[in-house]
């Protein structure tokens, strides 16, 4: 079994263990749509060249974005602490360290931690700036829906 049929399989298992819904609404970065909330966890791929990105968030794990690069064809030799960019309703948020593996290969995963997690209702972009053109992903933050009020009280 090649190592991309493996994180594909690995991938996939991910979305179902987490509860992936095919009802989440990831929309590309320069979209002017507004993703759904997104209640479980979700995985998103993008193929950047010959390199395959593949982020998952999880709601319930909401300082934490896990991340996995693969290819057959170039040297991930990318620092991904300097790579990665992420904005909660256009402010820019700052990252923790990369917790993965090490520069260099053909297979790199691991996790970037988040200073704090996005608000209910807020619009989370990630961008990643190591290839040789940037990734971004956005989604929204599950709770209160933007516009929502309290209830009032009598």
């Amino acid at each position: 079994m090649s190592h991309r049929m493996i994180l594909t399989a690995i991938t996939a298992i991910l979305v179902v263990s987490c509860g992936g819904s095919d009802e989440v609404t990831v929309v590309a970065a320069d979209s002017a749509e507004r993703p759904a909330p997104v209640d479980d966890a979700v995985t998103i791929e993008q193929e950047v060249g010959p390199v395959w990105v593949i982020a998952t968030f999880d709601p319930a794990r909401p300082k934490k974005i896990d991340l996995a690069f693969d290819t057959h064809s170039v040297d991930l030799a990318f620092d991904i602490d300097a790579s990665v960019r992420l904005n909660y309703d256009g402010t820019e948020i700052p990252i923790g360290e990369w917790d993965g593996t090490e520069p260099g290969g053909h297979h790199r995963w691991g996790t970037v931690s988040v200073a704090r997690p996005a608000e209910p209702g807020q619009l989370i972009t990630f961008t990643f700036t190591g290839l040789s053109e940037p990734v971004s992903f956005r989604w929204t933050m599950p709770g209160a829906e933007i516009g929502d009020q309290p209830p009032s009280t009598p």
